[in-house]
């Protein structure tokens, strides 16, 4: 069921001015170019602009120094979230290598795609302060905006979150690498643009936003691609089906449609993922696979699940724009 949030929202700390660039690490590389076909995501362009949520008055999270909200932090994906009462929250990695990372069962909320939604985000993220959730955001969280500087409001929301969850009630927040995120990892390789900034760009990234990126880029680079929580297996696109975990390729796991979606993997594991737009906007839950992505940018729905992953039962929700 489609539902609105009407609870009263906090207000946002202000966004810190964006640092300098710093120059590249690494060498640009045009082996790009000979897997272009490959990286074109071919989902439709962003919708016109949105105007932001306006939020009310703050609690204890205006205490955050805006300062904090540009500084990045590497990804939580070794910390055991608390675990809390099931309906705690009920409203109605990998690293480099492909490997999953386990941890122990209690409460998450999955967040589909979000690509620079930074107003829906934040009526979502309002939903799971102070409840002692681990959340656990499935990759593309840039790209495609449909509002003014929402790439850049995104990330440094969620770095504030990571830095310092305790303070908004949660247990952790773990990001995962989606294909928008490897593409600009892949942009930011080259020194001077080429095949691989073409191609992100072409697929809806801000060229004006590199400099930031490149001051976060090992933020980015150590995303990991999967985790695991009890018995469901959260990555961004999916697995190649009768291939066991262990030897899953990295591009499966971020780039993967077909024959992913139309067949049972045959993993033991319940994937949650997103990266393919369901075809009305809904959660769409099969026996085998969750798909959280509902095609925020275009349909002005942000999907999120809320798992018990102990054994308890798993509660959708849609945030929408009004």
């Amino acid at each position: 069921m489609t539902t609105r949030n009407t609870r009263p929202r906090r207000s946002r700390p202000t966004a810190a001015p964006a640092p300098a660039p710093v120059a590249s690490a690494k060498a640009g590389s045009t082996a790009k170019a000979d897997s272009a076909a490959k990286a074109v995501d071919t989902a439709s362009r962003p919708a016109p602009p949105r105007p932001p949520v306006n939020t009310g008055n703050g609690r204890r999270r205006s205490a955050v120094a805006s300062s904090q909200l540009a500084k990045p932090v590497q990804p939580q994906t070794n910390a055991a979230p608390s675990p809390v009462p099931s309906g705690c929250a009920a409203q109605g990695g990998a690293s480099g290598s492909g490997t999953a990372q386990v941890v122990a069962t209690g409460q998450v909320v999955a967040i589909g795609d979000v690509h620079g939604c930074a107003s829906l985000l934040e009526s979502e993220l309002e939903r799971h302060y102070d409840t002692g959730v681990e959340l656990i955001l499935l990759g593309d969280l840039i790209d495609r905006s449909p509002e003014p500087d929402g790439d850049r409001r995104v990330l440094e929301r969620i770095w504030a979150l990571q830095r310092n969850p305790e303070l908004w009630g949660l247990a952790g927040v773990t990001v995962l690498r989606g294909n928008h995120e490897q593409m600009l990892i892949d942009a930011l390789e080259e020194d001077e643009a080429d095949a691989a900034t073409d191609i992100w760009e072409w697929n809806g990234g801000d060229p004006a936003l590199l400099p930031f990126y490149r001051e976060h880029r090992s933020w980015f680079e150590a995303l990991p691609r999967t985790v695991i929580r009890g018995s469901y297996l959260f990555v961004h696109a999916g697995v190649r089906p009768g291939v066991p975990l262990e030897q899953q390729k990295d591009d499966d796991l971020i780039w993967i449609r077909q024959p992913f979606l139309n067949r049972p993997h045959g993993l033991p594991y319940t994937v949650v993922h997103g990266h393919s737009i369901t075809k009305d906007h809904k959660i769409d839950r099969r026996p085998h696979r969750i798909n959280l992505d509902t095609g925020a940018f275009s349909s002005g729905v942000l999907s999120s699940l809320s798992l018990d992953t102990g054994s308890g039962p798993s509660i959708p929700h849609q945030c929408q724009t009004a």
